[in-house]
């Protein structure tokens, strides 16, 4: 995308000096129709000439017309480019935010049985220590540059107060953890 973006710059550039190009050009030729008109004035010059030199002028002039119709059109692209670019990256962000959300219900979800399980166990008298020493995994949750969200195992976490989980959304990651039964 930064490739096409600097062509269409470039292509910006070189248009706009081509204009400046013709505009030199056209100044030439004014010069040139009045010395041509000074001529005729004194007789020395023919119509013909005084003629094809206006036509040369309103040639030109046309030309410069396309060329800066040209430029409106490449700053048009150049900001349907831009708007493009914001558009991608608000749609990534809401993806991004998107997943993590269900991640997080997903999670909520998880500590929830967990406790339940936990729970039935404590009130069944066996099994309660196992359940509480259970092992557990943090994993962080990121969108990769190709767009899938990507599990990455962080570490396995400090002893956690009664087992409990507490899945959390930060600033542009997720931090997630994955219980193992």
């Amino acid at each position: 995308m930064r490739h096409d973006e600097a062509l269409g710059d470039q292509e910006l550039e070189f248009t706009k000096a081509k204009d400046d190009a013709i505009g030199r050009e056209i100044s030439l030729f004014r010069a040139q129709l009045l010395q041509v008109d000074d001529l005729m004035k004194k007789g020395l010059s023919v119509t013909t000439q005084h003629l094809s030199l206006e036509q040369n002028v309103v040639q030109l002039e046309s030309n410069r017309l396309d060329l800066k119709l040209m430029i409106l059109k490449s700053q048009q692209n150049h900001r349907k480019f831009e708007r493009a670019v914001q558009d991608l990256r608000t749609q990534t962000s809401n993806e991004t935010l998107a997943e993590a959300t269900k991640t997080q219900a997903s999670l909520t979800d998880l500590l929830n049985q967990r406790r339940a399980a936990s729970a039935s166990t404590a009130t069944a008298g066996e099994g309660s220590k196992e359940c509480g020493q259970a092992a557990v995994s943090i994993y962080l949750i990121a969108k990769g540059p190709d767009g899938v969200l990507q599990a990455f195992p962080v570490a396995a976490p400090p002893a956690l107060s009664n087992g409990e989980l507490s899945p959390t959304v930060g600033a542009g990651a997720v931090s997630v953890a994955e219980v193992k039964w």
